[in-house]
């Protein structure tokens, strides 16, 4: 008799630790393909893969978006330093900045994904 409850307390432990674990699981899921962080020195903006419309996010932060119908992108805002070189020395430099205003030229000339990474504006 004394066999009973332990067998029930072993299934019913069983059974708990399965809904933690695949909590846990499902979250970090849902985490990694609905959820982005665009940091305050970025410009993020969605792209509706239905429609081809961009909208400009008004804030920074957490970003919870469908990962099928929306694609979250960033533009760097900090300055950058350009240089102009030639026979190893520096014949120009200054520091520029993204203007948030040209974000529709900036996507014409360069693509969506040349502000995350950019080796795609060659």
């Amino acid at each position: 008799m004394t066999e009973k409850p332990k067998n029930t307390l072993l299934r019913l432990g069983i059974a708990f630790g399965a809904i933690i674990l695949l909590s846990v699981i499902g979250l970090g899921i849902w985490r990694a393909s609905w959820v982005t962080f665009v940091d305050n020195y970025e410009l993020g903006f969605n792209y509706k893969v239905i429609g081809g419309s961009i909208e400009v996010f008004e804030h920074t932060g957490w970003v919870i978006r469908t990962p099928i119908i929306n694609k979250v992108h960033t533009i760097d805002l900090r300055p950058y330093q350009v240089s102009i070189s030639a026979n190893e020395r520096i014949l120009n430099a200054k520091l520029v900045m993204f203007d948030p205003a040209g974000l529709q030229t900036f996507i014409k000339w360069h693509g969506r994904e040349a502000g995350d990474n950019t080796a795609h504006m060659l």
